[in-house]
Protein backbone atom coordinates (compact mmCIF):
# COMPACT_ATOMS: atom_id res chain seq x y z
CA UNK A 1 0.00 0.00 0.00
CA UNK A 2 1.25 3.55 -0.85
CA UNK A 3 2.61 5.70 2.23
CA UNK A 4 -0.90 8.34 2.33
CA UNK A 5 -0.17 11.53 4.02
CA UNK A 6 -3.67 12.35 6.11
CA UNK A 7 -3.92 16.33 6.12
CA UNK A 8 -6.45 16.74 8.55
CA UNK A 9 -6.43 18.24 12.31
CA UNK A 10 -7.69 16.49 15.09
CA UNK A 11 -6.82 18.23 17.94
CA UNK A 12 -6.75 21.66 19.44
CA UNK A 13 -4.97 21.78 22.85
CA UNK A 14 -3.29 23.61 25.20
CA UNK A 15 -1.63 23.46 28.43
CA UNK A 16 -0.72 26.07 31.30
CA UNK A 17 2.04 25.35 33.24
CA UNK A 18 2.44 26.17 36.69
CA UNK A 19 4.46 29.79 37.45
CA UNK A 20 5.41 30.53 33.44
CA UNK A 21 4.57 30.08 29.61
CA UNK A 22 4.89 26.97 28.07
CA UNK A 23 6.14 27.32 24.38
CA UNK A 24 3.74 26.94 21.34
CA UNK A 25 4.11 23.73 19.44
CA UNK A 26 2.10 21.24 17.23
CA UNK A 27 2.52 17.61 18.50
CA UNK A 28 1.02 14.28 17.05
CA UNK A 29 0.43 10.99 18.89
CA UNK A 30 -1.29 7.26 17.64
CA UNK A 31 -2.14 4.76 20.39
CA UNK A 32 -0.05 2.24 18.31
CA UNK A 33 2.44 1.94 16.02
CA UNK A 34 2.00 -1.41 14.49
CA UNK A 35 -2.08 -3.09 13.82
CA UNK A 36 -3.12 -5.97 12.04
CA UNK A 37 -5.67 -5.28 9.29
CA UNK A 38 -8.92 -4.76 11.03
CA UNK A 39 -7.82 -3.23 14.12
CA UNK A 40 -8.42 0.87 14.84
CA UNK A 41 -5.70 3.36 15.84
CA UNK A 42 -6.47 6.35 17.83
CA UNK A 43 -4.99 9.78 16.67
CA UNK A 44 -4.29 12.74 18.29
CA UNK A 45 -2.81 15.83 17.48
CA UNK A 46 -2.33 18.69 20.10
CA UNK A 47 -1.65 22.71 19.98
CA UNK A 48 0.21 23.00 23.38
CA UNK A 49 -0.33 26.69 24.35
CA UNK A 50 -0.47 28.70 28.24
CA UNK A 51 -3.12 31.00 26.09
CA UNK A 52 -5.50 28.53 24.69
CA UNK A 53 -8.38 29.10 27.19
CA UNK A 54 -8.77 32.62 25.74
CA UNK A 55 -8.84 31.34 22.15
CA UNK A 56 -11.70 29.08 22.89
CA UNK A 57 -14.27 31.42 23.43
CA UNK A 58 -14.11 31.81 19.41
CA UNK A 59 -16.14 29.64 18.15
CA UNK A 60 -14.53 28.97 14.98
CA UNK A 61 -11.24 27.64 16.25
CA UNK A 62 -13.08 25.63 18.41
CA UNK A 63 -14.48 23.83 15.11
CA UNK A 64 -11.54 23.80 13.12
CA UNK A 65 -10.66 20.16 14.13
CA UNK A 66 -14.46 18.86 13.09
CA UNK A 67 -13.76 20.16 9.92
CA UNK A 68 -10.74 18.56 9.28
CA UNK A 69 -12.05 15.33 10.40
CA UNK A 70 -14.79 15.55 8.15
CA UNK A 71 -12.36 16.34 4.93
CA UNK A 72 -10.08 12.87 6.31
CA UNK A 73 -13.85 10.77 5.71
CA UNK A 74 -13.14 11.01 2.01
CA UNK A 75 -9.58 9.11 2.15
CA UNK A 76 -10.14 5.86 0.45
CA UNK A 77 -7.09 4.20 2.33
CA UNK A 78 -8.62 4.05 5.59
CA UNK A 79 -12.09 4.20 7.39
CA UNK A 80 -12.05 7.09 9.96
CA UNK A 81 -14.58 7.38 12.84
CA UNK A 82 -15.21 10.61 14.74
CA UNK A 83 -15.12 10.29 18.31
CA UNK A 84 -16.04 12.12 21.08
CA UNK A 85 -17.11 16.11 20.22
CA UNK A 86 -14.83 19.19 21.62
CA UNK A 87 -13.45 17.73 25.17
CA UNK A 88 -12.25 19.99 27.98
CA UNK A 89 -8.88 18.45 29.44
CA UNK A 90 -7.24 19.42 32.63
CA UNK A 91 -3.10 19.72 33.25
CA UNK A 92 -2.96 18.47 37.52
CA UNK A 93 0.10 20.27 39.15
CA UNK A 94 0.59 19.12 42.47
CA UNK A 95 2.82 20.74 45.56
CA UNK A 96 3.11 19.07 48.94
CA UNK A 97 0.23 21.59 50.39
CA UNK A 98 -2.47 20.85 47.45
CA UNK A 99 -3.23 19.66 43.86
CA UNK A 100 -4.06 22.22 40.99
CA UNK A 101 -5.84 21.08 37.89
CA UNK A 102 -6.54 23.96 35.52
CA UNK A 103 -8.75 23.46 32.40
CA UNK A 104 -5.72 23.42 29.94
CA UNK A 105 -6.74 21.64 26.31
CA UNK A 106 -9.98 21.38 23.87
CA UNK A 107 -9.31 18.32 21.86
CA UNK A 108 -10.66 16.10 19.05
CA UNK A 109 -9.37 12.59 18.63
CA UNK A 110 -10.74 10.33 15.77
CA UNK A 111 -10.13 6.58 14.89
CA UNK A 112 -8.72 5.35 11.84
CA UNK A 113 -9.10 1.94 10.23
CA UNK A 114 -6.60 0.99 7.37
CA UNK A 115 -8.52 -0.70 4.35
CA UNK A 116 -4.84 -2.62 3.31
CA UNK A 117 -1.63 -3.47 4.70
CA UNK A 118 1.54 -1.58 4.54
CA UNK A 119 2.38 1.67 5.80
CA UNK A 120 0.60 4.53 6.65
CA UNK A 121 2.66 7.89 6.68
CA UNK A 122 0.89 10.63 8.67
CA UNK A 123 1.54 14.09 9.26
CA UNK A 124 3.38 16.54 9.51
CA UNK A 125 0.60 19.03 9.93
CA UNK A 126 1.01 22.66 9.84
CA UNK A 127 -1.19 25.09 10.64
CA UNK A 128 -1.55 28.72 10.94
CA UNK A 129 -2.17 29.74 15.13
CA UNK A 130 -1.66 33.40 16.69
CA UNK A 131 -0.20 34.53 13.34
CA UNK A 132 2.84 31.44 13.59
CA UNK A 133 3.29 28.43 11.87
CA UNK A 134 3.16 25.91 13.70
CA UNK A 135 4.58 22.12 11.98
CA UNK A 136 4.10 18.61 13.74
CA UNK A 137 6.08 15.50 13.84
CA UNK A 138 4.92 12.52 11.54
CA UNK A 139 4.09 8.99 12.62
CA UNK A 140 4.43 5.76 10.45
CA UNK A 141 1.75 3.05 11.09
CA UNK A 142 3.03 -0.38 10.21
CA UNK A 143 -0.49 -2.09 8.94
CA UNK A 144 -0.24 -6.32 8.81
CA UNK A 145 -2.17 -9.42 7.99
CA UNK A 146 -2.88 -11.87 10.83
CA UNK A 147 -1.06 -14.76 10.02
CA UNK A 148 -2.28 -17.06 12.85
CA UNK A 149 -5.27 -17.35 15.24
CA UNK A 150 -3.06 -17.17 18.41
CA UNK A 151 -0.82 -14.44 17.35
CA UNK A 152 1.21 -11.59 19.56
CA UNK A 153 2.58 -8.61 18.48
CA UNK A 154 5.42 -6.15 19.20
CA UNK A 155 3.58 -2.82 19.12
CA UNK A 156 6.53 -0.24 19.15
CA UNK A 157 8.40 2.47 17.11
CA UNK A 158 10.94 1.86 14.41
CA UNK A 159 13.89 4.35 15.91
CA UNK A 160 14.62 5.28 19.20
CA UNK A 161 17.20 7.29 21.02
CA UNK A 162 20.25 5.79 22.68
CA UNK A 163 20.18 6.71 26.73
CA UNK A 164 16.51 7.59 25.93
CA UNK A 165 13.42 5.40 27.98
CA UNK A 166 10.69 4.30 25.91
CA UNK A 167 8.01 1.51 25.65
CA UNK A 168 8.23 -2.16 24.24
CA UNK A 169 4.71 -3.44 24.33
CA UNK A 170 3.45 -6.93 23.17
CA UNK A 171 -0.20 -7.03 22.31
CA UNK A 172 -2.57 -10.14 22.04
CA UNK A 173 -6.26 -11.06 21.28
CA UNK A 174 -8.00 -13.35 23.50
CA UNK A 175 -4.84 -14.90 25.34
CA UNK A 176 -3.66 -13.59 28.31
CA UNK A 177 -0.05 -12.77 28.57
CA UNK A 178 0.71 -11.09 32.04
CA UNK A 179 3.15 -14.12 33.00
CA UNK A 180 5.05 -12.94 29.61
CA UNK A 181 8.23 -11.61 30.16
CA UNK A 182 11.26 -9.33 27.94
CA UNK A 183 14.86 -10.66 28.31
CA UNK A 184 17.98 -8.59 29.00
CA UNK A 185 19.96 -7.29 26.06
CA UNK A 186 23.05 -5.64 25.57
CA UNK A 187 21.03 -2.48 23.64
CA UNK A 188 18.54 -1.87 26.50
CA UNK A 189 17.82 -2.21 30.17
CA UNK A 190 14.21 -3.47 31.55
CA UNK A 191 13.26 -0.61 34.32
CA UNK A 192 9.61 -1.99 34.63
CA UNK A 193 6.21 -3.34 33.74
CA UNK A 194 2.70 -3.35 33.24
CA UNK A 195 -0.20 -5.24 32.07
CA UNK A 196 -3.10 -4.58 30.63
CA UNK A 197 -6.74 -4.89 29.19
CA UNK A 198 -9.50 -3.84 27.17
CA UNK A 199 -12.21 -4.58 24.85
CA UNK A 200 -11.35 -3.44 21.19
CA UNK A 201 -13.15 -3.31 17.61
CA UNK A 202 -11.75 -6.15 15.37
CA UNK A 203 -13.39 -6.41 12.11
CA UNK A 204 -16.80 -6.45 12.63
CA UNK A 205 -16.83 -7.87 15.95
CA UNK A 206 -15.55 -7.21 19.87
CA UNK A 207 -12.49 -9.04 21.29
CA UNK A 208 -10.22 -8.97 24.14
CA UNK A 209 -6.94 -7.65 23.60
CA UNK A 210 -4.49 -8.10 26.49
CA UNK A 211 -1.11 -5.44 26.34
CA UNK A 212 2.33 -6.18 28.20
CA UNK A 213 4.14 -3.17 28.60
CA UNK A 214 8.14 -2.31 29.25
CA UNK A 215 9.62 0.19 30.06
CA UNK A 216 12.95 0.18 28.99
CA UNK A 217 16.25 2.27 28.82
CA UNK A 218 18.13 2.21 25.60
CA UNK A 219 21.71 1.74 26.45
CA UNK A 220 23.38 1.16 22.81
CA UNK A 221 23.30 2.40 19.61
CA UNK A 222 22.35 -0.42 16.60
CA UNK A 223 19.89 -2.34 15.21
CA UNK A 224 17.42 -5.06 17.04
CA UNK A 225 15.68 -7.79 15.90
CA UNK A 226 12.85 -8.13 18.49
CA UNK A 227 11.43 -11.83 18.11
CA UNK A 228 10.09 -14.46 20.35
CA UNK A 229 13.88 -15.62 21.06
CA UNK A 230 13.20 -11.89 23.66
CA UNK A 231 10.32 -13.83 25.25
CA UNK A 232 10.09 -16.00 28.25
CA UNK A 233 6.81 -17.39 28.91
CA UNK A 234 5.37 -17.27 25.22
CA UNK A 235 3.46 -19.99 24.40
CA UNK A 236 4.32 -22.22 22.00
CA UNK A 237 1.06 -22.06 20.03
CA UNK A 238 1.43 -18.18 19.46
CA UNK A 239 2.94 -16.92 16.28
CA UNK A 240 4.75 -13.45 16.55
CA UNK A 241 5.78 -11.04 13.76
CA UNK A 242 9.46 -10.27 14.34
CA UNK A 243 10.31 -6.35 14.29
CA UNK A 244 13.43 -4.49 13.21
CA UNK A 245 14.36 -1.40 15.66
CA UNK A 246 17.12 0.93 15.03
CA UNK A 247 18.67 3.04 18.32
CA UNK A 248 20.56 5.64 17.10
Amino acid sequence: MHKHLLTFLLVIYGVFVFGQSSDIRLELKSDHDKVFLGERVVLTLRIWDSNIIQMMKNEKFRNIGQEQIDKMNQNESFNAYRKDGAEIEKMIHKTKEMTYRYPSALSYVTEIEPTDTGKIKIGPFKIEYQKKVLRSNEIIIQVLQKKEKNYLLFDVPSKFHCDSVGLIKIRSHEIDIKNLELKGSSFYKVIGQHNSKSTIQSGEKNEIEYTRSFSVKFTSKGLIKLSRDYLQNIPDSCYIEPVIVKIE
